[in-house]
């Protein structure tokens, strides 16, 4: 929407140029016989490109026109307040989305006070865990400029518009915004360097002045200044003194609009905090950016990383015998992984000597066996120009390893004790992971401790920083030596649910849900979880009451991965199903399972948690029978073999006496 001036378009470089014939003819012609005198002035600093970000898209909160969701606005509102729909994103979309908006109307203003004022990102940066591109921080630099202060200068005259070149380019050495809008549509663009050239007729002077701009024609991940140009024909008529008598546009010359001189903001876009935005937008790299070498490796804890590889980075983990290292890498959506782009992981021993190389997504697995040390892994990308976005899980497991399937949220609180009777607390050698992590199987956050005791007991989020955010996560914990342990999670006075922790080398190939119940109040939901490191088809069968198959599904479980499902939300546990059975297809022993009763009728408020792991064979005992006024206990038990068996049912006293058998 340009008006229809001489135009000469031009990259800072001067790679394209757009010049008329026929202005170069009328150059010629008007200056054979007047003396041509030329001058060139310029900003101490050039203004970048940026985008106009088009009210019709509103991609500032939509994403419309950049990378769809999440947008800019919305990844502020994600770090600041935890949500995408956060107040900032909702402002725009309230007042700088319309999608029956003239095409012209846009942010030209904003981005071209943010251009004068601020400094240009040129790099990716990760910001609270969140990937800011280059067009995410100008994006959001120019929102910050919605409520712009500024002086406004009228450029009706010719002099008037001289005036404002000399003073702010010529003299100030400073940029200044100028709108070339014509036919009502306003366009502007910040001013940073002019060409004057004219002719001495007698007492009149015909000037042709180039001013030169940055546009916002480009991309939003554009770094550097896209430049155009605009020629504007004018003469002033001077008395003897130099004054200027009368002065006039020339040939169909179009003055701009007006020009602007930007001293400040004060943004009025609800929940964007200036300061803030300028800490995003000059953040670059990662919290890692100086882990470029092996001896500059960056030691991690269990976690999940969103990081960048603007170089190689390096980081490093302990392994003993026993410990496996696995590490994931997940390249950002919408990249095509070829030998020219993309990242590298590299594994090596303590010496440095490379184990394995991969490119792209995918996982690698390291196990210490004989050779005790420090590993080292590297992320190199391909090609550093692009600055590689890439997600992380770094999770070592050591030699003893335990879960315990949930950690609930809202207003339960959970504790947790751990007894290492023959760790060695002299030495302070033992290592104790504990891991809060996520139902994919992803690790969130991690506690460490070298105990300086045989035990450790504490409040999961107050004590070890593990707080749940959707209740549907659940806690691992490795060490280096055998231990023991319980959780229980309290809401309130009388409601409790617990168990001990359940060790991983009790996981299993099959897992039997022997009971559900869904009448009186009560619901019962079936968990399983893959704590293997492989991708697993499960096969579910449900059963009736004399144990014949009712009918059956196959699942995915992802490694770690952790699926909790009401049982009445379950299909094949339809009316005639009264158990229930998940298998690994591969055979391997990677589940473990459990099941939770609750009951929320105000009469009885009831939870239990019963861990499922591999099938006990021969003696069970039932450590406790509550039978009084109030309590009363039932038994199930469920045949997992292929024949029938005979079963014992042996009652005992309080002073472990046999009293009945049937």
């Amino acid at each position: 929407m340009k008006n229809s001036r001489f135009i000469l378009l031009m990259k800072k470089s001067g790679v394209l140029k757009k010049t008329s014939f026929c202005l170069t003819l009328l150059t010629i012609l008007l200056f054979q016989s007047a003396e041509l005198i030329c001058a060139t002035y310029e900003a101490d600093y050039t203004p970048w490109s940026g985008y106009w970000w088009p009210q019709v898209h509103g991609g500032l909160a939509t994403g419309r026109d950049y990378r769809g969701h999440p947008a800019p606005l919305e990844k502020y509102d994600y770090v600041t307040s935890g949500i995408y729909d956060g107040p900032a994103t909702r402002y725009a979309l309230e007042h700088h989305y319309d999608r029956y908006a003239p095409l012209w109307g846009g942010l030209c203003f904003c981005w071209s006070a943010a251009s004068v004022m601020e400094k240009e990102p040129i790099h990716k940066g990760v910001y609270k865990g969140t990937v800011f591109r280059v067009g995410d921080k100008k994006g959001l630099l120019t929102a910050a400029y919605i409520g712009t202060l500024f002086n406004r200068y009228s450029t009706d005259k010719p002099e008037d518009f001289h005036k404002i070149l000399e003073e702010f380019i010529g003299s100030e050495k400073t940029p200044v915004i100028m709108d070339l809008g014509t036919d009502g549509e306003s366009w502007n663009y910040p001013v940073f360097k002019y060409d004057i050239n004219y002719t001495q007729e007698g007492n009149t002077r015909h000037y042709i002045t180039t001013i030169y701009y940055a546009i916002d024609q480009v991309r939003p991940d554009y770094v550097g200044t896209w430049v155009s140009s605009d020629i504007f024909y004018y003469y002033f008529v001077l008395d003897e003194n130099g004054n200027i008598t009368e002065s006039g546009w020339e040939y169909d010359t179009l003055p701009p609009v007006n020009a602007s001189e930007p001293f400040g903001t004060e943004p009025i876009v609800t929940g964007l905090d200036y300061e803030l935005v300028r800490e995003i937008a000059y953040t670059d790299d990662d919290p890692y950016k100086g882990n470029n070498s092996f001896e500059n490796a960056a030691i991690l804890s269990n976690g999940r990383y969103t990081l960048l590889a603007i170089s190689s980075d390096y980081f490093k983990a302990e392994l003993r015998r026993g410990d496996t290292l696995n590490i994931r890498v997940a390249e950002e959506e919408n990249v095509y992984v070829t030998d020219e782009t993309g990242i590298y992981l590299r594994t090596y021993t303590p010496q440095c000597e490379l184990i394995q190389e991969t490119l792209g997504s995918g996982d690698q697995t390291i196990t210490a066996g004989d050779q005790e040390g420090m590993y080292f892994f590297e992320i190199a990308p391909v090609k550093a120009a692009d600055e590689p976005a890439y997600d992380l899980v770094f999770q070592h497991r050591m030699a003893y390893q335990a879960i315990f399937p949930i950690h609930p949220a809202g207003k339960w609180l959970s504790g947790m004790a751990l007894s290492k009777p023959y760790g060695n607390p002299e030495e302070n050698t033992d290592r104790t992971v504990i891991s809060l992590m996520d139902r994919a199987g992803f690790p969130k956050d991690t506690f460490t401790d070298n105990w300086s005791g045989h035990h450790l007991l504490g409040m999961l989020g107050e004590d070890f920083g593990l707080f749940p955010s959707a209740g549907t996560e659940y806690i691992r914990v490795d060490s280096d030596a055998p231990f023991w342990g319980l959780q229980i999670a309290t809401a309130g006075d009388y409601l409790m649910s617990g168990s001990n922790f359940i060790p991983l080398d009790r996981a299993s190939a099959d897992i039997f849900f022997p009971y559900f119940n869904r009448s009186k109040g009560w619901n019962t939901s079936f968990g399983l979880i893959n704590t293997g490191t492989r991708t697993e088809e499960i096969l579910r069968q449900s059963y009736d009451q004399e144990g014949r198959i009712v009918t059956e599904d196959i699942i995915t479980l992802a490694p770690g991965q952790k699926m909790e499902e009401d049982t009445s939300s379950i299909a094949i546990l339809i009316s005639d199903a009264r158990s229930m059975s998940a298998a690994a297809v591969s055979g391997r022993d990677c589940l473990t399972g459990y099941v939770k009763y609750l009951n929320n009728s105000p009469s009885s408020k009831g939870r239990a948690l019963a861990p499922l792991t591999k099938v006990e064979r021969g003696t069970l005992v039932v450590p406790h029978i509550a039978s009084d006024d109030y309590w009363q206990t039932s038994i199930v038990l469920m045949n997992t073999g292929e024949e029938d068996s005979t079963v014992t049912f042996s009652a005992y006293n309080a002073e472990g006496e046999l009293a009945d058998t049937s």
